[in-house]
């Protein structure tokens, strides 16, 4: 999985503005230690501020909630990135393949301490 993330995070060339700076490897480290609620906590807020709203703390927004058991906030989340962001084909592809990997029955993560504040 963390394979995976880091992938994602490499193929995509996040360009994030150079007025915010976002730990990646934090993200990826809380993800694969299990910690979807620090990830979905700390992604959000980065997300409130200016020019946080960008495809990597979305992503992780939606990896949190689906690592949580949140399958059909996070399937949302996933449908808005599809929606709003240009990815190549490749990138259109994981984050698809994200977003079935993570529907409810898929995944039978129990729902933990996220506090859903979207």
């Amino acid at each position: 999985m963390k394979t995976r993330i880091i992938l994602v995070l490499l193929l995509t060339g996040f360009a994030v503005q150079a007025q915010i700076k976002i730990d990646k490897q934090r993200f990826v480290d809380l993800l694969s230690e299990g910690r979807y609620s620090d990830v979905f906590r700390e992604a959000s807020e980065i997300r409130k501020k200016e020019y946080g709203k960008c495809l990597m703390i979305d992503y992780f927004i939606a990896k949190a909630l689906c690592g949580d058991g949140y399958n059909k906030e996070a399937t949302l989340k996933f449908s808005t990135i599809l929606k709003n962001y240009k990815l190549s084909d490749e990138n259109r592809k994981f984050i698809n393949s994200e977003q079935e990997s993570c529907k409810p029955g898929t995944l039978p993560a129990p729902r933990g301490g996220l506090k859903l504040n979207m």
